[in-house]
């Protein structure tokens, strides 16, 4: 397991979108589509994880930046794209 001190050379940043049960499917079908299609293209990607709860009410998503320049710059490019 990689200690906290090991990855402080990234940016991480943590997405938690809260849905309904019979919603997170799509839901996170969605997140990971715009990752793949978009976020991951980005210049200082470094991974991302998309995680569904237990419980059916959250989807989460960890991305790894390699600066906190290149998430700013992705953040402006979904503003810009109508993502949010």
């Amino acid at each position: 397991m990689k200690t906290t001190e090991q990855c402080d050379r990234h940016i991480t940043l943590i997405n938690v979108f809260t849905v309904k049960p019979e919603k997170q499917a799509t839901a996170a079908t969605k997140v990971t589509e715009i990752y793949q299609n978009f976020v991951c293209k980005q210049p200082g990607f470094v991974a991302a994880e998309i995680y569904k709860s237990l419980d059916g009410t959250t989807v989460s998503a960890i991305a790894r930046w390699q600066s906190k320049q290149d998430l700013a710059t992705m953040q402006q490019s979904c503003r810009v794209s109508n993502f949010n």
